[in-house]
């Protein structure tokens, strides 16, 4: 949206929102011992893609984040390895930060917000074009996470880190713009 705003002539004030913080405070999400091989996605993203990778990874059990409460929510994020989202990402989306910040090592379409570094901060390996699918980067990608899921997952150490400090960051906008 920056990005945007600034081609229309418009200099932005950036105000960054934060996740919902009960997905911050659980004692375990600097371990990865508990996770499972189970990818989970929004059914109502990228549903082409999530079918495709459903079909050539049986040894994965793919879960759709449907009709959840809070705590069932925490629940499947808490065992999962990984949250997928295929869809366009028309702003920092909350269910990838909420993934992230449960542990889930995050994959994306390149599309929207999630195709800047700034709003998605995951190395290119995690991030895919839709001919990746047909090309096999995709599957590649999958398959090398799978055999060194540990690494991967330190990987994206500076995006849960940087989720944890966006409280604090907005509130620090804030109050650049509006003052005390």
């Amino acid at each position: 949206s920056t990005q945007y705003l600034k081609s229309c002539g418009i200099d932005p004030i950036p105000l960054i929102d934060s996740i919902n913080e009960d997905f911050l405070t659980d004692k375990y999400l600097d371990r990865i011992d508990h996770k499972e091989n189970i990818i989970l996605y929004n059914p109502t993203k990228g549903w082409k893609v999530t079918q495709q990778l459903i079909a050539k990874y049986p040894q994965w059990q793919f879960l759709p984040l449907k009709g959840l409460n809070r705590d069932q929510l925490s629940e499947k994020l808490y065992k999962a390895k990984l949250y997928i989202d295929f869809g366009h990402h028309p702003g920092k989306d909350r269910l990838p930060r909420e993934a992230a910040a449960s542990g889930c090592l995050v994959m994306t379409l390149k599309a929207g917000a999630a195709q800047f570094f700034e709003d998605v901060p995951i190395a290119a390996i995690y991030k895919f074009s839709k001919s990746d699918v047909e090309n096999g980067a995709l599957q590649r990608s999958l398959q090398t996470i799978d055999t060194d899921y540990a690494s991967h997952w330190h990987d994206q150490q500076r995006y849960r880190s940087r989720i944890r400090q966006e409280k604090s960051t907005f509130d620090a906008e804030a109050l650049s713009v509006f003052g005390a």
